[in-house]
């Protein structure tokens, strides 16, 4: 896979507070998503036709904006609107289809602030983003986890679109911040997974797909904490508590649904000596609703460590993603398979989920030459794939 970016920008004052920027931006993406299955026949590996396949995503987004943005006294406000031509090509090679998606969007954004006093700030925005499906979202070729399960991308597909309120607060004193946000979200087309049986005529095939629901609206607040206590323990702290109602009409569920979700999430660093850091990072994320039923309640956490030695010109490395071996993503899916005594009757699958172990990573990373702080000290990543 490879993404190439292309920048200008030009910035110049306006009036006596203000500042006007334009510019433009070409975005190149590839991905050659090449699969080669193969089955053991007398001993010898032969190519399996059904299950190789090579599909090739090529993306151009063309970009111009422009913003303004101007502060007077207390009041800052800043002022956008941003237009994109997206220019998709998806070659299924295998098949020998080319499909071909060109769209236009625009993206206003709006964001205002208020300074109360050099502690206190408020913050009211408004913004239009877009969420853009990946190469293997749209991928409509089958992927096989098993002989009966199933997965396809779908190359009809749409970008999901958020229009989003915020009505913000920050408090910062010396170390410590402190920032909540009621926002309301809506989304259009969003993307979703379906799952259900029946591939290619065979009905004790388990099939799941992409589709774009016809909405999704989220009222809720954020919470974020970032504080430095001492020397010794630095920590952010995040957590989402909303109102979450999907409309999946456009898939055939007729009646809306709504309920509560939260989630939370940890990161705290731990300076044990000059020499030695401690990380933890965790993260649970509460029940959630899918068109077909809902997804269960995931955790997980994970731990590292970072050591330097040879007076900090070299460190080692070592991290530990889901300590307890809890993280699993799992579906509950409610099918409707008729009526008995005039009242529908469903019946609930459970769909799991999980990597087979844990993923365990030691690092030796050496310096030459003279480099800055934050260069010396990489970032502690963790892998949450499933």
């Amino acid at each position: 896979m490879a993404e190439n970016l292309i920048r200008g920008n030009y910035s110049r004052p306006l009036g006596e507070d203000g500042t006007l920027d334009t510019g433009f931006e070409l975005e190149i993406d590839r991905a050659d998503m090449d699969f080669s299955g193969e089955y053991l026949e007398n001993n010898v590996w032969i190519n399996d036709a059904e299950k190789t396949n090579r599909f090739i995503f090529e993306e151009n987004i063309y970009t111009l904006y422009v913003t303004y943005e101007i502060e007077f006294d207390k009041i800052g406000i800043m002022g956008g609107l941003r237009g994109e031509y997206s220019d998709i090509v998806m070659r299924q090679e295998t098949t020998g289809t080319v499909t071909p998606n060109r769209y236009y969007n625009y993206f206003p954004t709006l964001h205002t602030s208020y300074q109360i006093n050099k502690r206190n700030e408020m913050q009211l925005n408004y913004s239009l983003r877009i969420n853009r499906p990946e190469g293997d979202d749209l991928n409509p070729f089958p992927e096989w986890n098993d002989p009966m399960r199933v997965s396809t991308g779908n190359p009809l597909l749409k970008p999901e679109k958020i229009h989003s309120v915020e009505l913000g607060y920050m408090f910062k004193e010396n170390n410590h911040t402190f920032i909540t946000t009621a926002y309301h979200r809506n989304v259009f087309n969003r993307m979703t997974n379906i799952t259900e049986y029946g591939y290619n005529g065979n009905p004790e095939i388990l099939w799941t797909r992409k589709e774009n629901m016809s909405s999704s609206q989220s009222s809720g607040m954020e919470f974020i904490i970032n504080s430095v206590i001492s020397k010794v323990v630095r920590y952010n702290l995040s957590s989402n508590v909303f109102y979450n109602t999907i409309d999946a009409s456009s898939l055939g569920y007729s009646d809306k649904k709504s309920t509560v979700v939260w989630n939370m999430a940890l990161n705290a660093n731990f300076n044990i000596s000059p020499n030695l850091m401690a990380q933890l990072n965790t993260r649970y994320t509460a029940k959630s609703l899918t068109p077909q039923g809902y997804r269960e309640p995931s955790f997980i956490m994970n731990l590292g460590a970072r050591y330097d030695i040879f007076d900090k010109k070299a460190l080692l490395m070592f991290t530990v993603s889901d300590v307890f071996n809890s993280f699993k993503q799992v579906n509950i899916i409610e099918r409707p398979v008729g009526k008995l005594d005039d009242k529908e009757v469903l019946v609930k699958q459970r769909v799991e989920r999980k990597r087979q172990s844990q993923i365990f990573y030691a690092g030796f990373v050496v310096h030459f030459g003279k480099t800055q702080k934050k260069q010396r000290e990489p970032t502690l990543r963790y892998d949450d794939g499933i």
